[in-house]
């Protein structure tokens, strides 16, 4: 009875992985044993979405980084805020904040464009992990979204970024303005169109199951329309806040911890900016979890894990 007394083959100790998700500013203490890898997904704070026929915010810059080594030691997370939306004038936000860990930043996502009278000095999206979408402007131009500033970062066993520009505006034919969509970390955001009558819809964002869950994050928010026919710019998928309509449907917010820039709101009546979402920090460690118990293990091994709390 060399197993303990049980008799059948014993299974060696196993370790599964270790995810830890912040939603907020946190230490992240690696448990001490295991490769001392980790996948990480950063994403910044998405950008607010602007008042008075606003723009889209742009979503949080997005970093998915897989092998990445981690220190022994405990580390610091910040997770990024999204910005605040406010009221017209000025109606354009500031940009959301940056969420960093492990030396990788991800950039928060611009704030969406506003302001009604020329020279329009706020109509345009701003640069971001993902830029803000373009105000409807009165003017006879298109006003442009801003610029996606989220590097890519290439790396150990690749460390990619991701950020996208907003959607362009269009000057109006008729009284109707749309308002550009904001960027996503997988696409742009769209130009207003007089084809379906609405605001840009916000960019998609990227999709992964770092949390065990199939999850998009870092969409961008759908733009304004100026006119009660018409239908609200969808957010992208992502957690991207859906545009306002003038005497219709209010825009919406980013959602919390996805990064997701909120919808461009409407003109009338008068109605603050949208808030972007929080960014999050998830941290998947290779064999760092529990130990686990399946079939036949010798009685000294149960005993052993058991004392040590590691027994699953």
């Amino acid at each position: 009875m060399a197993n303990g007394g049980i008799i059948g083959p014993i299974n060696d100790p196993t370790r599964g992985d270790l995810t830890t998700s912040f939603t907020a500013s946190g230490t992240y203490s690696n448990p001490g044993y295991g490769p001392g890898q980790a996948d990480i997904l950063i994403v910044g704070g998405g950008g607010p979405g602007a008042a008075d026929a606003g723009g889209g915010g742009g979503a949080g810059g997005l970093i998915y980084s897989p092998l990445t080594p981690i220190p022994s030691s405990s580390y610091p997370i910040v997770v990024g805020a999204g910005g605040s939306g406010v009221s017209y004038p000025p109606g354009k936000g500031s940009n959301g904040s940056d969420s960093t860990g492990f030396g990788l930043t991800a950039v928060g996502g611009g704030a969406g464009g506003s302001g009604s009278t020329p020279p329009c000095s706020n109509a345009q999206g701003s640069a971001g992990g993902s830029g803000g979408g373009a105000r409807g402007n009165r003017a006879v131009s298109t006003t442009g979204g801003g610029s996606g500033t989220q590097p890519s970062q290439p790396g150990n066993s690749g460390t990619y970024g991701f950020g996208n520009p907003g959607g362009n505006s269009l000057a109006p034919v008729t009284p109707v303005f749309y308002s550009g969509g904001g960027g996503g970390a997988g696409a742009a955001g769209q130009s207003g169109t007089t084809t379906s009558g609405t605001g840009g819809a916000g960019g998609v964002g990227k999709q992964y199951n770092i949390s065990g869950t199939n999850t998009y994050y870092a969409g961008g928010g759908g733009g304004h329309v100026n006119s009660t026919p018409f239908s609200p710019a969808p957010g992208g998928l992502g957690g991207g806040g859906s545009g306002g309509v003038t005497l219709g449907a209010a825009a919406t917010n980013g959602t919390a911890n996805t990064g997701g820039g909120g919808g461009g709101q409407r003109c009338n009546p008068p109605s603050p900016g949208t808030n972007g979402g929080s960014g999050i920090v998830i941290i998947k460690q290779t064999a760092a979890g529990p130990v686990q118990a399946p079939g036949v293990w010798s009685i000294n091994d149960a005993y052993n894990y058991k004392k040590a709390g590691q027994w699953t």
